[in-house]
């Protein structure tokens, strides 16, 4: 584990975990903490911020860009032929 990436953990800064492990860690370690209070990004849920950093790290996401795909709109038939 030493030569391979890690993640932080944002409720125990000691905690280094590998990236496949992180979502399963994320819900222990929050389930230990339960006095750390964090928001979570709507965009990833592995981001877990404190209140101040919440708003510009929404603008600023990484992962904002990836989820904000416009979302397609059918317009090919009138909604009359759908609804009866």
């Amino acid at each position: 584990m030493e030569n391979e990436e890690t993640v932080q953990c944002p409720f125990e800064i000691s905690h280094r975990i590998l990236p496949s492990r992180f979502q399963y860690h994320l819900v222990r370690c929050k389930r230990s903490h339960p006095h750390v209070h964090l928001k979570i990004c709507p965009f990833n849920s592995t981001h877990y911020l404190e209140e101040q950093k919440f708003s510009e790290h929404v603008a600023n996401c990484p992962s904002r860009a990836s989820s904000a795909a416009p979302l397609p709109v059918l317009t090919s038939l009138p909604l009359t032929q759908h609804c009866r």
